[in-house]
């Protein structure tokens, strides 16, 4: 998997496979701890990840102090070429 970098108000947190997502809806997610009121960016080198749904807080984990952060949409790059394990999975599953 590629290794992505994730943002949270031009600060860079920490970076991010997305160990989870959707393939049909263009959706990847993972959890990190961030604020509510955070800006939330996702890179792939110099190139911000484009999604027509955008990256935002999904959940709050109070008893974990868990985060969870999605992207949704995700169109440019290719989700594909993003997360091919994802789509992989994904395709295997409508085969079966």
């Amino acid at each position: 998997m590629q290794r992505l970098e994730i943002y949270v108000d031009d600060q860079l947190i920490g970076y991010t496979a997305f160990e989870n997502g959707d393939a049909a809806m263009g959706v990847a997610f993972r959890r990190d701890m961030i604020t509510e009121e955070s800006v939330i960016v996702v890179m792939l080198g110099d190139t911000a990840i484009r999604s027509t749904g955008g990256a935002y807080i999904e959940d709050y984990f109070e008893e974990l102090g868990e985060i969870e952060v999605a992207i949704l949409g995700v169109d440019c790059p290719p989700y594909g070429e993003l997360f091919p394990e994802l789509k992989a999975a994904y395709e295997a599953g409508l085969r079966s």
